[in-house]
């Protein structure tokens, strides 16, 4: 279950009685009931069905009423006795498991989405307070704080590559997945690296996660099991007299019935885990919308109705743009592509680039955005690598000069003044929240 109370300040879990927080927040009594129903709306949202172990454990509790006699005289009645096993087996057992570990897959995608959910509203919150309150260049002043930030925004990168690696979502689940939809719109191009595909280099993945190997062991338990089970009984039935035979391939059965235990052990932990998760990412997220609800949103909406903020941005267009454009080449480069030995002998240095960029792009789907981009820019593709990096460098420096200059004129500003120590403040419930995950 959620969390039962939290202070809507700095997010920490409070006792369920109190009203006053350690950070010296006083909880209005009609914000403490708005975040008790959420907390109750949210915990009474079932994911799980215990019946789902309990049958399964009680028919694998039932293999010993299908035990072989000691003794028997008639093959026939021995291979009466081993086809009810596998009757049972086949019937009653594997569907049960079967219909158990589909059910922790579907739950696993469920929650691998949550998860991408609350990490994609960190994204889009840190984002924004780093690159719009902040701005870009001034993520090494310790006075304001930002390094929190910056390392929650990595950290949620990070989190999205890899559970977009390790866990069964494809296209259509991300796709649907609300990324940091936290009431407002203004965020609504903030999570371009995602849509870029910054995540490629971070989302290769070096080894199965644990989901993965409980998963497969699933997947062969079942399938080795079926496999035993009908290859016996074509033995059997090609010499239906051998007690001796069927006693062995009872054994050989029993054998993989014992992997099973091991695949329905393995379902019940990565339950239970699946649960963890769930309460952990059921808390952040209500935290998350809460605090930002409360403390962050007044602050950003008399941000973005500023007048001075809002030419601020126009004028940062061009260099968002860039930094864009900069972010999809290094996004390209890291492609991997087949190269004709030949093709890149007898053509020249411009045309090899091109045409290796070409095929790059084109595995990025990003080539039309791009396109875009350069006809806002008024810019073409650079013709080779050394001009690639370069355009990198210059840009940089540009939008460092710029940065420099309006910063100085918003801060001035009495929306700047007024806020920055609130929104300094909010990296408290970043704290709160890294701490809850980890």
């Amino acid at each position: 279950m959620a969390s039962n109370v939290f202070c809507p300040s700095c997010g920490t879990t409070i006792a369920n009685q109190s009203t006053n927080c350690k950070c010296g927040y006083n909880i209005p009594e009609n914000v403490r009931a708005e975040i008790s129903r959420l907390v109750k709306k949210t915990n009474s949202i079932q994911l799980f069905n215990k019946n789902w172990e309990s049958r399964t454990r009680e028919a694998y509790n039932k293999l010993k009423d299908y035990k072989l006699d000691p003794k028997y005289y008639r093959s026939s009645t021995a291979k009466k006795d081993f086809d009810k096993k596998n009757i049972f087996i086949k019937e009653e057992l594997i569907p049960k498991v079967t219909l158990w570990r589909e059910k922790i897959i579907e739950i696993e995608k469920i929650i691998a989405k949550e998860k991408l959910e609350v990490h994609g509203r960190i994204y889009q919150i840190t984002d924004f307070i780093i690159n719009d309150f902040f701005g870009k260049f001034k993520l090494q002043d310790s006075e304001h704080n930002i390094k929190v930030f910056l390392e929650m925004r990595d950290f949620s990168k990070y989190e999205i590559a890899e559970t977009i690696s390790t866990s069964d979502l494809d296209n259509s689940d991300i796709e649907i997945t609300d990324l940091g939809v936290i009431g407002s719109n203004i965020f609504s191009s903030g999570f371009s690296a995602l849509e870029n595909g910054s995540f490629v280099e971070l989302a290769e993945k070096s080894e199965w996660s644990k989901s993965d190997q409980n998963r497969v062991a699933a997947e062969v338990g079942i399938a080795v099991g079926m496999e035993i089970i009908n290859g016996i009984s074509k033995i059997i039935t090609q010499n239906s007299q051998a007690i001796r035979r069927i006693r062995e391939s009872n054994l050989e059965l029993d054998i993989e019935m014992e992997k099973l235990l091991s695949v329905i052990c393995g379902l019940s932990i990565e339950e239970k885990t699946l649960k963890k998760y769930k309460r952990k990412y059921d808390s952040c997220d209500l935290t998350l919308d809460f605090t930002y609800k409360y403390k962050l949103l007044p602050v950003i909406n008399k941000l973005i109705e500023n007048p001075t903020f809002i030419e601020y941005k126009n004028k940062r267009r061009p260099y968002d743009l860039e930094q864009e454009k900069i972010q999809i080449n290094e996004t390209v480069l890291k492609e991997k592509i087949n190269l004709s030995f030949w093709g890149s002998l007898l053509k020249g240095k411009k045309a090899n680039f091109k045409s290796s960029w070409e095929k790059r792009i084109k595995l990025t789907e990003l080539e039309d955005k791009y396109k875009k981009i350069n006809l806002e820019l008024n810019e073409s593709l650079d013709s080779n690598l050394s001009q690639l990096f370069n355009y990198k460098i210059v840009k940089n420096e540009t939008f460092k000069e710029f940065e420099k200059k309006e910063r100085k004129v918003l801060k001035q500003e009495s929306v700047w003044r007024d806020n920055c120590n609130d929104v300094i403040e909010y990296a408290t419930v970043f704290k709160n929240i890294r701490k809850n995950l980890n």
